[in-house]
């Protein structure tokens, strides 16, 4: 055969074949070995230098089985992350877009999802809510080495951003804007006030992680992105300890969900611990 007659004449359907091979290649890249607990890629290393100097950096990268984060489904997850970031803010920021696109938010999930679910089960599920989301959020952060903290507090809008925010009912649905949902009563024989299904505005969760030039900062998994505390009060009730599941699904204080219900600032100070960008893990 002459191959050169050859090339010439079907030199179209060649490269169609070669662009349609690259294709493929493209969208099957290769599985990423899980990231090594070590923390062996340049800027973990940086990070976990500076973090252990200014925090207790051990606390707040610790295992537990509610986030699970050694299973393959997490560590594959954080593994490629790590690799394709070039710093921890660009991690985290990676992290909160692959949890809000992994994990739908959805209106009425029970408690029961938070209480007995792990962050694999969360993950794998493909819903859940703003409880559900920080934990699979948490658990991948603390898998790249980045200390992470879940938060319990309350969220309401600053009145000074309501003009700001007269498109929030569009800005939700579009994933711009924390969601919640309204609670109707609250009644004080409740012994339990759910995070992510009886709220006005409302209780919540979300997770605080340590960045080197800006310390704790606060990350909204609803929206999948860095909290937006300019214009939304995120009142910290309570960090929860790394076994206490309960607290990070429910608050069991009606005073403090009684002050959330009515965006009580100062009475969420005498029940709570503050702002989120104003106290610390």
């Amino acid at each position: 055969m002459d191959y050169k007659k050859f090339v010439k004449k079907n030199w179209v359907f060649i490269i169609g074949f070669v662009v349609l091979a690259l294709l493929i290649i493209s969208n099957n890249p290769k599985e990423v070995e899980p990231v090594d607990l070590n923390n062996t890629i340049e800027w973990q290393i940086s990070y976990e230098s500076q973090a252990s100097e200014f925090i207790d950096y051990d606390t707040f990268v610790v295992n537990t089985d509610y986030y699970d984060y050694n299973n393959i489904m997490i560590s594959q997850v954080a593994s490629e992350i790590a690799f394709r970031s070039s710093d921890a803010r660009e991690a985290v920021g990676k992290a909160l877009d692959y949890v809000y696109s992994n994990v739908d938010y959805v209106y009425g999930e029970s408690d029961n999802n938070c209480f007995t679910g792990t962050a694999p089960s969360i993950l794998e599920s493909g819903t859940g809510q703003c409880d559900t989301q920080s934990i699979t959020l948490v658990s991948i952060l603390r898998r790249m080495g980045l200390a992470a903290q879940p938060v319990g507090g309350c969220i309401f809008i600053d009145p000074d951003c309501y003009l700001k925010l007269s498109m929030f009912g569009i800005l939700r649905e579009f994933g711009y804007a924390p969601r919640f949902t309204i609670l109707e009563t609250i009644d004080k024989t409740q012994k339990t006030f759910s995070r992510g299904f009886s709220r006005k505005g409302g209780l919540h969760a979300w997770v605080n992680v340590w960045l080197p030039s800006e310390g704790w900062v606060t990350l909204e998994s609803t929206t999948g992105d860095f909290a937006d505390t300019s214009c939304y009060f995120y009142h910290v009730e309570l960090f929860p300890a790394n076994n206490d599941k309960n607290a990070i699904c429910v608050s069991d204080s009606y005073d403090y969900a009684n002050a959330c219900y009515y965006n009580d600032l100062s009475s969420l100070d005498e029940n709570g611990l503050g702002l989120s960008n104003e106290v610390n893990p």
